[in-house]
């Protein structure tokens, strides 16, 4: 069962997403005749993270709700909140509703447990919801709870969070170079800790860059993400630049070039 789930860690980590979801799935096999509860919950993670990669919301779901009831009969906490926040943010564009019940409780979870950094994330994306709702001051009265969490810290990775959702604030307000400024600094962090915000921070920054109708700039960085997402097998970040690009090309009345990217995108 180890060597299955390391197995399925590496091939996860280099992009093989057909043999990681094989070799997890056969060590979650062995782990639920084991009754190894709490590795089963950590294989039923990283499905629940490639079956969301590969756009399978409902599958990556269903894992994420099993880890979580295993790792909250189990009596683990913090495990128990990782798992609502990973459900959380899968859900929180499709299911506002469900997305603030996990961030909720995951607020809870690590406040009572410690972890001010967690639970800064999450007051985040509770804010997040609260903005797309239409309740801006409500959103802002959250940010602010993260915020001091954030400062009390000093801890980098969060202050880059922070600086995230500040980011899609000023976006929503229309305050574009704010909201290139804020994305710049989280992505000056994001890019030494972690892989996957520093490239939704680069496509926020070019997306940005569109509104402002800098297509060039726009243009520039979705090309830049493409090639990396292309060598790293990232499906969904390929898809995404490949669209984007189809657009740009079409506002530039480059309408083959645009046809090109979209037929690209329906491959990925």
């Amino acid at each position: 069962a180890f060597s299955w789930h390391q197995l399925g860690t590496l091939y996860q980590h280099a992009g093989k997403k057909t043999l990681a979801m094989k070799a997890l799935d056969s060590a979650a096999v062995l782990y639920r005749e084991l009754n190894r509860n709490s590795d089963l919950a950590d294989v039923l993670l990283a499905l629940g993270k490639v079956y969301k990669n590969d756009r399978e919301t409902e599958k990556a779901a269903d894992r994420y709700r099993q880890a979580a009831n295993l790792l909250a009969n189990a009596g683990n906490q913090s495990g128990y909140a990782d798992a609502l926040f990973e459900l959380g943010l899968l859900k929180k564009s499709s299911d506002s509703q469900m997305a603030y019940a996990c961030f909720d409780s995951c607020r809870l979870l690590n406040l009572k447990n410690g972890r001010d950094a967690d639970a800064a994330y999450a007051l985040m994306n509770l804010g997040d919801l609260e903005k797309n709702k239409g309740a801006t001051q409500k959103g802002r009265a959250l940010y602010e709870q993260a915020k001091k969490l954030v400062q009390q810290l000093n801890e980098p990775h969060a202050l880059a969070h922070y600086y995230k959702s500040l980011g899609y604030d000023a976006n929503s307000n229309v305050q574009y170079d704010s909201a290139l400024y804020f994305f710049s600094k989280a992505l000056q962090v994001f890019d030494s800790t972690d892989q996957e915000q520093a490239i939704q921070m680069r496509f926020n920054i070019a997306y940005t860059y569109q509104s402002k109708g800098l297509y060039d700039e726009a243009e520039q960085i979705f090309t830049g993400i493409l090639d990396s997402a292309r060598k790293a097998n990232r499906s969904l970040q390929t898809a995404e630049a490949c669209i984007a690009l189809a657009w740009i090309n079409m506002d530039k009345g480059r309408l083959p070039q645009g046809k090109i990217f979209i037929d690209s995108a329906g491959y990925y």
